[in-house]
């Protein structure tokens, strides 16, 4: 069984929120037509050293539907099933603002909740005005039910750094 979850910004920034040095971090949805897919991507800018933004998810699927069986009078009810996954990737397409200088991030994914924080894989890298794809991902190893963080390290302060299309499975 596959699951993915994707968001391109089109209705709204989906949780994303300014997190790490906090004060120092922007971020805003932006259309001006140069978009990876649809008509909008966040753009973050921060003026400190290691700011970021973050958005964080479930990593437990629960799906819902009608059994056999099982309602009144022995008719179908319902039932419910919740899986954890073993695994998170993350993909997403990112670029330095066109007209700005190249952009230094690390991608992070905190595996949340667990008894101490050590299960959080960083990944750096450098972009220019191009969208690039960049693809991550976590083994998850606490128990269920549980919570992951995706979240985006800005090394280079001043300058936009822009987020589109990012599918997590």
């Amino acid at each position: 069984m596959a699951w993915q979850s994707t968001t391109n910004f089109e209705h709204g920034t989906d949780g994303w929120r300014a997190l790490n040095l906090s004060n120092s971090v922007s971020l805003r949805r932006v259309a001006d037509g140069t978009a990876r897919a649809g008509s909008t991507f966040l753009r973050c800018r921060t003026s400190a050293l290691s700011g970021s933004v973050a958005a964080d998810l479930s990593t437990v699927i629960t799906m819902q539907g009608v059994g056999d069986g099982g309602g009144p009078g022995g008719g179908p009810g319902p039932i419910a099933l919740s899986l954890q996954l073993p695994a998170l990737s993350v993909d997403a397409w990112v670029r330095a603002a066109p007209g700005g200088p190249a952009i230094s991030a690390t991608l992070t994914i905190w595996e949340l909740f667990r008894a101490n924080d050590d299960n959080h894989p960083n990944m750096s890298f450098v972009v220019g005005p191009d969208w690039t794809r960049i693809s991550h991902c976590i083994r998850l190893l606490g128990a269920s039910p549980q919570r992951a963080r995706i979240e985006f390290y800005l090394g280079t302060v001043n300058a936009d750094f822009d987020i589109d299309c990012i599918s997590v499975g």
